[in-house]
């Protein structure tokens, strides 16, 4: 639903209207936000802006959530169709940053242009900027469909949206905050927008208000995942020419069989690069007894292995057809790229999508282009006759001048990019039933109605008179090909019936090696398993991620490892009081155990200086010592080294720096030291930027290395 953009409303910038209120988070404690927002309100002519008093929970990390979800009760009850809603730490610049033009565009240039895209578009939110975790994909050059982010600083959001939200968003349940849900919302039927550039920033320099750990400085992370996600891809400025991402959803479809996921990645290893910024809708059958079990892993995959793919996955039961009428309504392009998960790519480099789907937009005759299994000269069963008995043709196709394309009367299930509305018109017409979601069909019920309805209709009319209603063609030239090969997750092709596309997969599969040990080594339990086994913090952190990255191939190892902040349960700095009222399982040490468990012939060591956290067990060592003071850990740690230091202490710079300048001299060659929590700690930064040692963040971790 357009909502127009008229005189009248409340909230306007500049005397641009964008909605009938706007409000601004804050506690009444913090009188610093509060003056900045005012200095903003005068500055950039903001009217209707109304503070919100700001709420708090036990929870601490609800909090943020909690003020959203009251203002959205507030903002139901009075009926405002849309408001806006900022957090008293936003910022605004004059000029903003874009890297992708010599020329200075000011916030107020660009702020018109998006008012201006508003009234055109679909939208059910509208962030002025996030930090985006997936790739962002442009509607107009000021605005981009936004999957997966954080940061929720300023937005737009519509009643439907915003009342969806508080019917749906459940923190303590899900650990999903309102800064990870409004993206999340483009997922759920939704729209959510974000701009181009980043319009509205997070201040630099405000110290937490719940969490005081330190000034908060976001820019350069933010301005990284912008580039990696956004600005790296679009050089030139243009970031609506030839938008593949734009018109194309990559969809995959597949069933529990036994190592899945072993066939997964091999398909998603041979995607061409240029497609890897497509939304992708992964979709299985419900054919395992352990339906959760099995969506859990394949969640897992894709954030491990995969975290930069902007993935949707979803499960129907009842196989391929339910499949269809399942992932079908996901699709917002006007194409999609349809691939079972047991086939591969042999050579991305020999298909151009780009040009490809170009002929799409502009030749509406093509409907479906098949990606041929055999060389172009193989027919199959691409063979009848029409009603004056002339047979189909098989050759190239002479309107079309971007690619070469064969004629032919082809449908099956081998990998194809449909026309969304012409595969929604055969769905409902052919493939669907009665059936669908109630019987478990198979992997049939697609492909063998499209062959016989499509044999028929041609059996009945002149080939000219339909084919361009149909439009059927395959990639390539004569003589082309093949570009795919079957890599049997069923098994069903052995012996007598075993053909070229097996062949080809079987190859492929051999040519990759790696890709079938990483499957192995995955199939032990992970980080994440331990870290949930103890009930640690750790995995909500999302830090597993990483250190799997790093660990993996070391966890069978003879390691040492040393952290620093064993989580107490006695109230003081960094203490887990909140966390135990929640996950009544926890103990002090947790990650430890962890730690101990993952690294087999690992031993492991704590510092803390809480009584609590002192525990002596099997591999696990403890010190009740202040990592700070140098002559207290010189003198219990003695001569040990460790391959591994993590810094989970108190999370203020002074101790994070100190720390590290009191242990990293203990880190063995090859070693990885870790500081979590410094994507708030701005001084933290500056110091290591300042110095010699090889470094890197990722996220809120660093690791420096040795």
């Amino acid at each position: 639903m357009k909502i127009d953009i008229k005189k009248g409303l409340m909230f306007k910038i500049n005397n641009l209207d964008f909605a009938k209120k706007g409000f601004y988070i804050n506690l009444e404690s913090s009188t610093d936000r509060k003056e900045q927002v005012e200095s903003l309100i005068q500055k950039y002519n903001i009217e209707g802006l109304e503070r919100f008093d700001a709420l708090t929970d036990d929870f601490i990390q609800y909090s943020c959530t909690k003020s959203h979800l009251s203002l959205f009760e507030k903002c139901s009850e009075e009926n405002l169709d849309v408001i806006f809603v900022a957090e008293d730490d936003f910022f605004i610049e004059d000029t903003l940053y874009t890297p992708y033009t010599d020329d200075n565009i000011t916030f107020l240039e660009s702020l018109k242009n998006v008012h201006e895209d508003l009234k055109m578009l679909e939208w059910d939110v509208i962030q002025f900027g996030c930090n985006p975790k997936s790739h962002l994909i442009p509607q107009t050059n000021n605005l981009a469909k936004n999957y997966f982010s954080t940061g929720a600083w300023a937005y737009l959001i519509k009643k439907d949206a915003y009342e969806y939200i508080l019917k749906n968003l459940n923190y303590r349940r899900d650990y999903i905050a309102i800064d990870d849900y409004l993206p999340l919302l483009s997922k759920k039927g939704f729209t959510t927008l974000t701009t181009i550039p980043q319009l509205i920033n997070h201040s630099v320099g405000f110290v937490s208000t719940l969490q005081p750990r330190g000034p908060v400085n976001y820019s350069e992370w933010i301005k990284g995942n912008y580039h990696k996600f956004l600005y790296d891809h679009y050089k030139n400025g243009n970031f609506t020419e030839n938008v593949l991402e734009k018109n194309l959803t990559i969809v995959i479809a597949g069933h529990f069989v036994n190592n899945y996921q072993y066939y997964l990645r091999y398909l998603i290893h041979s995607l061409p690069q240029e497609i890897l910024r497509c939304r992708f809708i992964i979709h299985y059958d419900e054919t395992s007894d352990d339906i959760g079990t099995e969506m859990n892993k394949l969640r897992a995959y894709f954030r491990d292995h995969e975290p930069n793919l902007n993935v949707t996955i979803s499960s129907s039961f009842g196989g391929l057809i339910s499949s269809f009428n399942n992932f079908i309504p996901q699709i917002t392009t006007p194409y999609f790229l349809f691939l079972e998960h047991d086939w591969v790519f042999l050579d991305g480099n020999m298909i151009n999508f780009t040009d490809l789907i170009k002929s799409f937009n502009t030749h509406k005759f093509i409907n479906a282009v098949w990606f041929s299994k055999d060389d172009n000269l193989v027919r199959g069963f691409e063979v009848e006759t029409d009603v004056e008995n002339i047979m189909t043709p098989f050759e190239k196709e002479t309107r079309v001048e971007n690619v070469d394309l064969v004629t032919t009367c082809r449908w099956s299930n081998n990998p194809v990019i449909f026309r969304l509305n012409k595969m929604k018109e055969w769905y409902d017409s052919y493939i669907k039933n009665d059936n669908v979601g109630v019987i478990h069909q198979s992997q049939g019920n697609v492909e063998e109605v499209m062959i016989s309805v499509y044999r028929e209709e041609i059996k009945r009319n002149k080939w000219s008179d339909i084919k361009d209603n149909w439009g059927t063609f395959l990639y390539g030239n004569l003589g082309d090909g093949p570009y795919v090969g079957h890599t049997d997750a069923s098994q069903r092709y052995k012996g007598n019936i075993r053909s070229l596309p097996e062949e080809n997969g079987e190859n492929y599969i051999k040519k990759f090696p790696s890709i079938h040990l990483e499957f192995e080594a995955d199939l032990e339990d992970g980080l994440d398993t331990f870290f949930k086994k103890y009930s640690t913090d750790k995995l909500l952190s999302g830090y597993h991620e990483t250190y799997e990255k790093f660990f993996r191939e070391i966890r069978r190892k003879e390691i040492s490892l040393l952290e620093i902040g064993l989580g107490t349960l006695n109230y003081g700095p960094s203490n887990m009081v909140s966390w135990k009222e929640k996950n009544e399982n926890y103990l002090p040490c947790a990650s430890l155990r962890a730690f101990k468990d993952y690294f087999t012939e690992g031993k492991i060591y704590g510092m803390d200086i809480q009584e609590d956290c002192m525990v002596q067990e099997e591999r696990i060592t403890t010190f009740l010592t202040d990592s700070t003071n140098t002559i207290s850990c010189d003198t219990v740690l003695g001569n040990l080294t460790f391959d591994i230091i993590i810094d989970d202490g108190d999370h203020s710079h002074e101790s994070q720096i100190k720390t590290f300048e009191n242990l990293y001299k203990r880190l063995n060659d090859g070693g990885f030291y870790f500081i979590e929590s410094v994507a708030f700690l701005q001084e933290v930064k500056s110091f290591f930027e300042n110095s010699n040692y090889e470094y890197k963040f990722y996220d809120r971790l660093l690791l420096i290395n040795k």
